[in-house]
C-alpha cells in the first residue's frame, strides 16, 4: 500500500539561502567568457547552411584554440577552490547516479588506452574534467533559484553579443523567410541557448516573489530568438519539458483538464480545418518545416538519418569499448563521413550515438543507466518539494535528454546548456537526504506525486 507519507525526504534550499549576490555575478561573467570563447564563430551567420567547410572543420580540430584550453583552465581551478571551500548546503556524494557518474568518468580516462588519435583523447578528457570540476563546485554553492538566474545572466550576455555580431555583419534580417538567428553560433546551438533561457525564465516567474516581470520580460525575449532560430528540436522539446514539469506537480482538478481538454481542442480544431477545406497534409509538412523551407529534409531529419545509418557501420568496427573519448571525431574521419554525406559533419548530431562511438555498448549502458537514476531521482525530489525552482530542474532534464537524441552537444560538459543543466542535476543528486521525523508537516501531495513515488521505489514509501 501507498503510504502518503514518505520515508524520505530531500532537504529543501529555501529561498533567503540563496548564494551572495556578487559570488553570482562573478559566476556569470567568467562562465559567459569561458562558454564564448569556446562555442564562438564571429561570422558564422554568413557561411552557407550556417557551417565550415569539411576543409576548415578538419583544420579546427587539428589546430584548435589556445584561449579556448586557458578558459576552461580558469573555471576549472575555480570550480576546484569552490568545491574545496565549505559550503552553505549539506552535501552528499554517496549514491548511485555518482556512482555512476565516477564510473563513467573512469571508463572515458581509461579510454586513453586503445584510443587510436591519443592526442585528440587526451586534449577532450582535460577539457572535461575542468568542466566537471566547475560544474561540481557551483553545485555545492549555487541553489537550484541560484541556477536559475545564473542561466539567465549567461544567457542573455551571449544573446546580445550574438545579435551585436548579425548586426555588425548587416545579416540580422528578422523579417526575411529564409533567414534564421545564429548569432556567433549555429542556429541549432542558439536555439537550444534560447530553449533552455525559456524554461529558466518561466520557473523563475513561478518561483520570484518579486520582479516577476523581469523574468516575464526574459521569458518574451529568449522565446521571440529561439522561433527566430527556426530549431525544431529545441521548440519542440521546450514545450514538452515545460509542460511536463507543470503537469506532474499540477493539481488533480488541473490535470484532469488538460488530459481531456487538450485533445478534445485538438480534435476540434483539425475538424474545422476538414469543415473549412484546409489541406492537411500541406499544413502539417509547412509547420513541421518551421518556416525553413528547402533547407528542411523532413525525411532524413535534415540528413541525419543516412548519416546515422552510416556512423553504425564503424561501431560495428569497435562494438565494446568504442574510439575512445571524443577519439573517433579525428580530422581525417570528419573529412572522409563530410564527403561522403555532402554536408559538414563535425559529429553524429546525437549525444547516445556519440557515447557509443566514443565508449562503446559498455559506456552507452552506464550512461543510460546513469541518466535513468537521475530520472527517478529528480523527479522524486520535484514531487517532494513541490517547488518552481526544483521543477525547473526536471524541465531542464527532459530538455537535455530530447535534445540529446538529435544533437552531440551533451556528450562533454563544454558548453552553455550542458554546462547549466549538469549543475542544476549535480546541486539535486548531492543534495543531503533526511529522515521524516514524526512532527514534521508533510504536505499534500497530488495523485501524481504519489504515482510517481510508487514507480520510483518499486511500490514502497
Amino acid at each position: 500500500m501507498i503510504s502518503h507519507q514518505p520515508s524520505v525526504d530531500i532537504s529543501i534550499t529555501p529561498e533567503e539561502n540563496r548564494a551572495n549576490f556578487l559570488l553570482l555575478l562573478f559566476l556569470i561573467a567568467l562562465f559567459a567568457t569561458a562558454f564564448y570563447v569556446n562555442e564562438v564563430e564571429w561570422e558564422i551567420s554568413t557561411y552557407d547552411n550556417y557551417a565550415l567547410s569539411a576543409d576548415e572543420a578538419e583544420d579546427s580540430v587539428a589546430l584548435g584554440r589556445s584561449s579556448r584550453k586557458f578558459s576552461f583552465v580558469a573555471i576549472g581551478i575555480v570550480g576546484l577552490m569552490m568545491f574545496l571551500a565549505p559550503g552553505r548546503h549539506r552535501v552528499s556524494f554517496a549514491n548511485l547516479p555518482f556512482a555512476l557518474l565516477c564510473s563513467y568518468t573512469l571508463l572515458c580516462i581509461a579510454s586513453f588506452i586503445w584510443t587510436d588519435a591519443a592526442w585528440l583523447t587526451t586534449k577532450r578528457l582535460g577539457i572535461a574534467m575542468f568542466g566537471l570540476l566547475a560544474m561540481a563546485g557551483a553545485a555545492k554553492h549555487l541553489s537550484t533559484r541560484d541556477v536559475i538566474d545564473v542561466s539567465l545572466g549567461i544567457g542573455i550576455i551571449l544573446l546580445v553579443i550574438s545579435v551585436y555580431a548579425e548586426l555588425s555583419l548587416g545579416t540580422f534580417k528578422p523579417f526575411a523567410s529564409e533567414y534564421r538567428f545564429a548569432g556567433i553560433v549555429h542556429p541549432n546551438t542558439q536555439g537550444g541557448a534560447c530553449g533552455l533561457m525559456v524554461i529558466a525564465a518561466f520557473f523563475g516567474m513561478k518561483e520570484s516573489r518579486r520582479g516577476k516581470f523581469i523574468y516575464l520580460a526574459l521569458l518574451i525575449l529568449s522565446g521571440v530568438f529561439l522561433v527566430l532560430t527556426k530549431s525544431r528540436t529545441s521548440f519542440a522539446a521546450c514545450l514538452c519539458a515545460v509542460s511536463a514539469a507543470w503537469y506532474i506537480v499540477a493539481s488533480r482538478n488541473k490535470q484532469t483538464l488538460v488530459g481531456f481538454g487538450l485533445p478534445t481542442a485538438i480534435g476540434a480544431g483539425l475538424l474545422a480545418m476538414l469543415l473549412l477545406g484546409v489541406e492537411l497534409s500541406s499544413s502539417a509538412e509547412t509547420a513541421a518545416q518551421f518556416g525553413r523551407g528547402a533547407e528542411s529534409d523532413l525525411v532524413s531529419l535534415n540528413g541525419r538519418v543516412p548519416l546515422w545509418t552510416s556512423l553504425f557501420e564503424f561501431v560495428a568496427q569497435r562494438p565494446l569499448l568504442g574510439f575512445g573519448y571524443q577519439g573517433f571525431w579525428t580530422p581525417d574521419r570528419i573529412y572522409e563521413v563530410s564527403i561522403e554525406q555532402e554536408w559538414t559533419v563535425p559529429s553524429a548530431h546525437s549525444t547516445f550515438l556519440d557515447v557509443l562511438l566514443n565508449t562503446g555498448v559498455m559506456g552507452l549502458a552506464i550512461f543510460s543507466l546513469g541518466v535513468w537514476v537521475t530520472f527517478r531521482r529528480v523527479i522524486r525530489c520535484c514531487l517532494t518539494t513541490m517547488s518552481a525552482a526544483d521543477s525547473f530542474v526536471f524541465a531542464a532534464f527532459i530538455y537535455a535528454f530530447i535534445g540529446a537524441f538529435f544533437e552531440s552537444g551533451y556528450s562533454q560538459p563544454n558548453g552553455f546548456e550542458p554546462f547549466i543543466t549538469g549543475v542544476a542535476l549535480l546541486h539535486i543528486m548531492s543534495r543531503q537526504t533526511q529522515s521524516e521525523g514524526a512532527d514534521q508537516v508533510v504536505p499534500e501531495r497530488t495523485v501524481t506525486e504519489l504515482n510517481w513515488r510508487a514507480a520510483s521505489t518499486g511500490g514502497l514509501a
